[in-house]
């Protein structure tokens, strides 16, 4: 029935110089228990002739690469991530040497301060940098404040 339908549709518009239809659409339907199609009421009794609805390439290829830019996207961030985490590494482990080198020169600098201040070092340096000496019982004087 639906191709004899279709063929008279055809049949129809090539006798009135029309062009031929390009689909005809029907829905295919189980019949109910009573011998009635289901939707009855929403078929037009004659053949509906529509066009092919058409797609866009480019919004076909847009929805395409949407995925796509977004899997890109994502693995870029990833990637960025990655080498600031990898910088921060670098850079902890060169301020944490630098903290062990400078933990070097303190100790150095504080056991040299130590051997500078000792009693015997004191004397050397006074005599020898400023002329002192030990002073005589007779350049010795008192002074009483009243």
């Amino acid at each position: 029935m639906v191709r004899a339908q279709f063929e008279e549709s055809i049949g129809q518009s090539s006798h009135q110089g029309a062009q031929a239809p390009r689909i005809v659409r029907r829905h295919l339907v189980a019949p109910h228990a009573r011998g009635q199609r289901a939707h009855a009421h929403l078929r037009h009794p004659r053949a509906s002739v529509l066009p092919r609805p058409r797609k866009s390439f480019r919004s076909g290829l847009a929805l395409q690469l949407i995925p796509a830019a977004a899997l890109f996207l994502t693995l870029v961030f990833q990637l960025w991530i990655r080498v600031a985490i990898l910088e921060s590494g670098y850079m902890l482990e060169s301020r944490r040497q630098e903290a062990v080198n400078n933990d070097a020169t303190v100790r150095r600098l504080r056991s040299e301060l130590a051997m500078l201040n000792t009693p015997r070092n004191l004397v050397q340096r006074a005599k020898k940098e400023l002329g002192m000496g030990v002073p005589v019982t007779a350049n010795i004087r008192k002074i009483e404040l009243r």
